[in-house]
């Protein structure tokens, strides 16, 4: 297998296992997170984008809103507000993305660090 392939097959596997624990976090005593099912990439943008959708469609079913950094806060803090105002929501699902596009790209430039890496060495 292509040492690139390899390095990126390993950051989706972290990936993976990272999005297991955040869902493991929303509810430990309701929810196997061993059963959960993500896309079977190498794709670093594919892994993201359905690490994503599965944690907030499980927020959703959970209905709670969670962001990433707020994880270890006490779960009635993260509640949505009955009240919440949509623009106020809104504000709150764009930073969360604004935050994985971040991440998402800071994973797909890994390849071309490695590769040039490799060629310094």
């Amino acid at each position: 297998r292509d040492p690139v392939e390899k390095l990126k097959q390993q950051e989706v596997d972290k990936y993976y296992n990272n999005m297991k624990e955040r869902l493991k976090k929303l509810d430990a005593n309701e929810h196997d997170v061993e059963t959960e099912q993500f896309p079977d990439t190498s794709d670093l943008t594919t892994a993201v984008l359905g690490g994503i959708r599965r944690y907030h469609q499980r927020c959703g079913e959970l209905g709670r809103f969670y962001t990433f950094q707020a994880d270890e806060v006490h779960q009635s803090e993260n509640a949505i507000p009955e009240d919440i105002d949509p623009d106020e929501m809104k504000a709150r699902e764009m930073e969360h993305e604004a935050r994985e596009d971040r991440r998402r790209r800071r994973l797909e430039a890994l390849p071309g660090l490695l590769r040039t890496l490799q060629q310094e060495a």
